[in-house]
């Protein structure tokens, strides 16, 4: 479960809206069903739209359309793929930390695995009154425009 849902000041109802949403995603794609992770994205977007059939239509969506099936099926494709993604990238850009992590026998996806899986959800940071900074919020009208306006 996404950590803001277990603060007192969201109440059962908001992990009740969550777990809704989770239930009806597994019913509608039961091939997927429910996975680790999925909490923390259709739980980013119940925070911001605040409404079960919103948030379970930018998730199921963001799942279909980006092709994120991947992320959660057998083997986890996707991750590998972003993984390798990411250490060519750092290869490129950033080669003294790529050579340090090598040396050190650290491969990307011990660290990045929950970005990718979460959509970074696990990592965005909330502000004191657990507003999400303008920029993300920004970004949720355009995927709502891409994710469900197409229809």
């Amino acid at each position: 479960m996404h950590p803001l849902f277990g603060d007192p000041r969201f109440g059962n109802a908001s992990q009740a809206a969550l777990r809704n949403v989770l239930t009806a995603f597994t019913v509608y794609n039961p091939r997927l069903g429910y996975c680790q992770g999925m909490n923390f994205i259709a739980g980013l977007f119940y925070l911001v739209y605040e409404e079960e059939d919103m948030a379970f239509a930018m998730f199921a969506s963001l799942i279909e359309r980006e092709n994120m099936a991947g992320l959660y099926i057998e083997g986890v494709p996707l991750l590998s793929q972003q993984t390798y993604q990411l250490n060519r990238l750092m290869a490129i850009y950033l080669p003294a930390l790529h050579n340090h992590l090598y040396e050190e026998k650290i491969n990307a996806v011990y660290f990045s695995s929950g970005w990718f899986i979460t959509c970074f959800a696990y990592v965005i940071q909330y502000t004191k009154d657990l507003q999400l900074p303008l920029f993300l919020l920004s970004i949720f009208d355009k995927l709502l425009i891409v994710l469900v306006g197409e229809r």
